[in-house]
């Protein structure tokens, strides 16, 4: 859209940025995804659904690594200058490891105990359950096969093994709890539509969205206008 640096003025957009026109000569409304009309007060049937990402249960597994190295009395105390190098250099290398299972749902990766038989690191792996349900299938299914065969990739303990001076590593088990989301309705609790008037949250196609008055109650104007959205007031009959 051709604009100047014209200041407008009186052009209410509602959330939106006001541009000048160069073609018209008028001042006009970009609005914010999902919403359109010369004020930026009509949304679309759908939108995308907010989830409170930080709320919902994360999708653990735990795994054990031996690596064949001195164990020192230090590695008690996680907190220990000798735990702490070998805590984030292992860190570094399972993180990029852990990403690879499902990078879009990764969160993080820690150590959570060091003992002794050369020595094993415990460490637990963290993934957000996404609005996608053939993604949440993946992460309550297939997760623990998937890190297995990723941990005992050749190359990839090779990696490992090179950060640490070449010693040898090993996988010695992984395991996952029962998943606390079950399937995609379990974000419900989740989730809302607060930020349209009289939204309500709807599954398709394996995801939530946020649907409009519109489109959840087709004969709003009995046949008689055509049912727009306001996202502030919620349906009208134009």
């Amino acid at each position: 859209m051709p604009s100047t640096t014209h200041q407008c003025t009186g052009c209410q957009c509602n959330g939106g940025n006001c541009t000048f026109n160069v073609t018209t000569g008028k001042c006009q409304c970009q609005c914010q995804d999902y919403v359109f009309g010369h004020q930026c007060s009509l949304g679309q049937n759908e939108t995308t659904v907010n989830i409170d990402t930080g709320s919902i249960p994360t999708r653990k597994a735990s795994f054990s690594l031996k690596i064949d190295t001195d164990y020192l009395a230090e590695f008690e105390d996680l907190e220990s200058s000798q735990s702490q190098d070998l805590i984030k250099k292992l860190e570094k290398q399972l993180e990029v490891l852990c990403k690879q299972a499902e990078p879009q749902a990764y969160k993080t990766v820690k150590v959570t105990k060091l003992s002794s038989g050369s020595v094993v690191a415990d460490s637990e792996v963290e993934y957000t359950y996404p609005n996608d349900e053939n993604k949440i299938q993946f992460l309550n299914t297939q997760l623990e096969e998937v890190l297995t065969e990723i941990l005992t990739n050749t190359s990839n303990i090779n990696m490992i093994s090179e950060a640490f001076g070449y010693k040898t590593v090993e996988l010695k088990n992984v395991s996952v709890p029962k998943p606390q989301i079950e399937n995609i309705t379990g974000l419900e609790p989740y989730l809302n539509c607060s930020g349209f008037a009289n939204y309500t949250a709807e599954i398709a196609n394996g995801q939530w969205q946020c649907v409009g008055p519109c489109k959840t109650n087709p004969d709003y104007c009995y046949q008689k206008g055509e049912c727009q959205n306001d996202i502030y007031k919620g349906p009208v009959c134009r």
